[in-house]
């Protein structure tokens, strides 16, 4: 009996609590881990309006900041990410296919149906012709997806795909490092 009480603790602990279950669905495509990046993208919004925009909570504003400041290569990602994206970072890194690991940088995989799905449901058809065009020329890559997304914020915010795309290449990538108490420069590209 105590060691199935030692074996449940141990399981309880690793579980991710969802605070954002029923909130709205944001990928086009069904994942067998939806419910995870779901979550993920939810609980990066969070933190970047707390971190960039604590007053008035715009999500725009978050964005906005987030994504100039990762164009200046000024994002302290450890500095704004909260427990539980920590948590669900954590979770995410245990699917190894999601991720890529070069020159000791971590990257979305380009060939992992998330990358498919959000490269063919993006809303906005100028940003989608790039995303594409830089994904089929295998481009897709921070310092030339960036200056485009710059002046995109209040796209993003209506595009749960494009928001995906950004939680989990320009957020969680960067957390994947930081979980493990590394050094924030480290998922630069």
């Amino acid at each position: 009996f105590i060691m199935l009480v030692t074996f449940s603790s141990c399981n309880n602990s690793k579980k991710i609590d969802y605070k954002y279950a029923e909130n709205t669905k944001l990928l086009a495509c069904d994942f067998p881990n939806g419910d995870l990046l779901k979550e993920a993208v939810y609980s990066f919004e969070n933190d970047i309006i707390n971190a960039y925009d604590d007053k008035y909570k715009n999500l725009a504003k978050g964005y906005s900041t987030f994504i100039n400041f990762k164009v200046r290569n000024n994002v302290k990602i450890k500095d704004i990410a909260s427990a539980h994206s920590l948590n669900i970072a954590k979770a995410l890194k245990e699917d190894t296919s999601l991720w890529i690991t070069k020159d000791g940088k971590t990257a979305l995989n380009s060939s992992h149906p998330l990358i498919d799905c959000i490269a063919n449901n993006i809303k906005d058809k100028d940003i989608k012709a790039t995303f594409n065009a830089l994904l089929a020329t295998n481009s897709l890559k921070q310092n030339l997806i960036l200056p485009l997304l710059s002046t995109s914020a209040r796209v993003m915010q209506a595009d749960g795909n494009l928001k995906s795309y950004v939680a989990f290449e320009l957020y969680y990538s960067c957390l994947l490092y930081t979980s493990d108490a590394a050094d924030d420069m480290q998922c630069v590209d």
